[in-house]
């Protein structure tokens, strides 16, 4: 097996790397879940057409794929934008907990008269 050949097993091995994800790759490729399997394992080698349909299922190019490229970089974090989704979540946190608190003391003041709607 060649080199690229190699690197692709790699990154095959590195991305489907349980029973669903060979399903999903099987079936999304058109061939059986043992042709996965048998790539992962260096028993059987990907076609040309197999490589191209094998890139495009990881979303990047067959030089990459190949490792003829390296892979791109991955998009970069916005940290601000994550702590403020992480306080956004927080707040909402306390506003259910706060409104399942007052839900809870109706729902008492209401058994305490006997399931009967309060007085206004």
């Amino acid at each position: 097996m060649g080199k690229a050949a190699e690197h692709a097993v790699d990154v095959l091995q590195k991305h489907v790397n349980d029973s669903g994800k060979v399903k999903a790759l099987a079936l999304a490729l058109a061939v059986d879940t043992s042709t996965v399997y048998n790539w992962r394992a260096g028993k059987r080698g990907l076609g040309p057409d197999e490589v191209a349909a094998l890139a495009r299922y990881l979303r990047m190019t067959t030089d990459q794929l190949l490792g003829l490229r390296p892979p791109p970089d991955p998009p970069p974090v916005d940290v601000t934008a994550i702590q403020e989704h992480v306080d956004r979540v927080e707040q909402a946190a306390v506003t259910l907990a706060q409104a399942a608190g007052q839900l809870r003391a109706e729902v008492g003041a209401a058994a305490a008269r006997g399931g009967r709607a309060p007085r206004k």
